[in-house]
């Protein structure tokens, strides 16, 4: 048996194909030949590894901006990895709950996406802004 594989073809991440044709030859030089592809397809989500932190501070009075920038920018602390290829992150942050005076929360769901696939995971946490101090 032969067979004239070379290489993957270059697809996303570590994913990628190739078409091999084996050839079965025998000792007096008879032979016959047939092709099948050999495919690395990625159909696992990403895993979330670290998952994200609820994260609570004291009013600014301002709306505590970066420490609300922060969090997201930092997907609330959680961590993804994927087989083959990176991840990216997005969120569905719209605003927080309007309670008394600059106060508020919100639960926002982070979306770790497979660059390759679209396959995602979620995960979720909570930012909050609360007034404790007194005058």
């Amino acid at each position: 048996w032969t067979n004239n594989f070379s290489s993957l073809s270059n697809g996303c991440g570590n994913t990628g194909s190739a078409l091999v044709t084996f050839t079965a030859t025998d000792s007096s030089s008879n032979f016959t030949s047939s092709t099948a592809t050999f495919i690395i397809e990625d159909t696992i989500k990403p895993v979330i590894t670290s998952s994200p932190t609820n994260l609570t501070v004291q009013c600014d009075g301002v709306g505590n901006t970066t420490d609300l920038n922060d969090w997201l920018a930092n997907n609330g602390g959680a961590t993804a990895t994927d087989v083959c290829s990176g991840v990216t992150w997005s969120n569905n942050f719209t605003g927080l709950s309007d309670l008394c005076g600059a106060t508020g929360s919100a639960t926002v769901i982070f979306t770790a996406t497979d660059l390759c696939s679209g396959l995602a995971s979620t995960t979720s946490a909570t930012f909050t802004i609360e007034d404790t101090t007194a005058l």
